[in-house]
Formats: structure tokens, sequence, C-alpha cells
């Protein structure tokens, strides 16, 4: 892929639609943490923001699939393709390539994907998938899959989620609760955060995480 744009949206879905969250990956977290031991990316040690951020929407289904050791449960995923009648809430964290490319290491639980980010190449609703070696288990490699999503403010928006059949699942409940604290931001009541979430746990018991845009 070639010809990306200087920044570019990520859109967090589950967990990272906390702020304080997703600065976990950017300006590093310690194992006592709420989030545990991320590393930094290098233009962040120290801390600070992590860039614009944004509330948007698309069509791509949430639910939940997996396991988390950390989070004793089912973590987020959005599906592959869009799905009629689908409104999924998307925090946008605005990055750079060398920022994202971080992310999406750390996210999988790997040294190195070889990426650097570039998203240039990626038409909406593309996918780029990342090459992971074989037999990583299931607490690594499950974000392998890079989704591009429609603009926002002239800038493309993507973000990672699976192309694995992960069994559908419920999530525990500090991951829950971390993704409704970040849903709150949202403009959504209490009670509109819980039936979205509620909905999302009840789509993914028969469904695996890759195909849950299927019918």
């Amino acid at each position: 892929m070639s010809g990306s744009p200087v920044t570019l949206w990520y859109a967090g879905y589950g967990s990272n639609t906390l702020d304080e969250r997703f600065r976990a990956y950017l300006d590093g977290s310690a194992t006592s943490s709420r989030f545990g031991a991320h590393p930094a990316h290098p233009a962040h040690l120290g801390g600070g923001a992590t860039g614009r951020t944004a509330w948007a929407t698309c069509d791509h289904a949430l639910g939940f699939a997996g396991r988390s050791v950390r989070w004793d449960g089912a973590v987020a995923f959005l599906g592959l393709r869009p799905e009629a009648g689908a409104v999924s809430h998307l925090r946008l964290h605005e990055l750079t390539a060398s920022q994202l490319a971080h992310v999406a290491t750390v996210e999988n639980n790997v040294p190195d994907l070889g990426w650097d980010g570039d998203v240039g190449g990626l038409e909406v609703g593309g996918t780029h998938r990342f090459s992971l070696p074989a037999g990583l288990g299931p607490a690594r490699g499950k974000y392998d899959t890079v989704l591009r999503l429609p603009d926002h403010e002239g800038l493309p928006v993507v973000t990672l989620t699976t192309s694995r059949d992960l069994a559908g699942g419920s999530p525990g409940e500090a991951y829950r609760q971390v993704v409704a604290d970040g849903l709150a931001g949202s403009g959504l009541s209490r009670d509109e955060v819980a039936a979205y979430l509620d909905h999302a746990v009840a789509r993914s018991a028969c469904r695996p995480a890759s195909n849950r845009c299927s019918d």
C-alpha cells in the first residue's frame, strides 16, 4: 500500500472508546494499572495527548468473541462487512501511520507486525490482513485485520478487527464496564448504553466474530 495520508482516524469501538484506555497504548502503562502493561510509542514517552478525537457511527455490527485472560471473557470486534440496520458507535483518535502500527502491534501482543501503518491503498470497505506466525495461541493475534471505514472530516477512518472464527461470547464485568464508561461520552444515556451492549452480547452468542455480518 502507498500514498497514506499524514494522519488518519483510528476507530475504537470496544474498550478503546474510553480515552484513558486508548492512551495506555501510546503513552504506555504499568502491569499494576487498570489496563495492564503496555509499551509506549517512542514519540509518546513522557505522556500527553493522542491528538484530536471525535465520535462517529458505522454499519459494521458490534459483537464479542474469543477470550481475554486479563478481562476474563470475550472482547469486542466489528464485523468485516456492513450489515443492514447495524449502528455501531466509534471513538475516533487521530493518529500518524507510525502510531497506528504501534497500536496494531500492541493489540496483537506480538513483538513486530512488519507493518508501517500505511493504509493508502485501502478503499472503503477494504481490509488488510497481517501475516502472523502460526501457533500464537488464543491470547495473541486476535486483531489481525485492518478495516477501512468511511472517511470523517476528510480523513480516512480505519479500525482493527478479526478475520478469525472466534467463538462468540460474553464480556467479563470489568471489560464491559470499561466499554460502558467509554460509550458514556458518546451522548448515549446509561440505559441506551446498557441496551446497546446487551444487544451485542445476544447476537454474539450464535455467531463467530468474523461472520457476524452474515445472514
